[in-house]
């Protein structure tokens, strides 16, 4: 079981989040996702399918397992295909910042997008996300 909380559990390299958010469907405790202690390692969009597959269907027909999945799945693309450049010289100032960088600030700079409603603000760590500042020249996000 995953204990009720308000920090949310993290879902990389964590083989016991999808075994404690859906013991009923792994009532023995093994069989997860991602297990390194598994001989044969199995890529996770692979074994996702083969879960989906079993003939009893009870993966397939549970009324959340396949959202969670689909969500899992979903951000590791998107994180995948997100890549940061920034100039040499900037380079490690601009790592540093992004490092102190919270969640609560990544949502505000979303909100900000989504509104298009920007104006450079005096906090040079959203000034990066939101590409406008003086290393607007130098940092790029694809």
């Amino acid at each position: 079981m995953i204990p009720r909380g308000n920090k949310p559990a993290n879902e990389y390299s964590n083989p016991n989040l999808l075994l404690g958010v859906f013991h009923r469907l792994f009532p023995y405790g093994c069989g997860a996702l991602e297990d390194s202690s598994r001989p044969v390692q199995i890529n996770f969009r692979e074994h996702v399918r083969y879960l989906l597959s079993y003939v009893d269907r009870h993966f397939e027909e549970h009324y959340s397992f396949i959202f969670v999945l689909f969500n899992i799945l979903q951000r590791r693309t998107a994180c995948f295909h997100v890549q940061l450049m920034t100039s040499r010289p900037y380079f490690q100032q601009s790592a540093h910042l992004l490092e102190t960088l919270s969640s609560e600030d990544v949502a505000t700079a979303l909100l900000n997008i989504y509104k298009a409603s920007y104006s450079k603000v005096s906090d040079e760590r959203m000034n990066i996300l939101m590409i406008g500042s003086s290393y607007k020249n130098s940092f790029t996000m694809f």
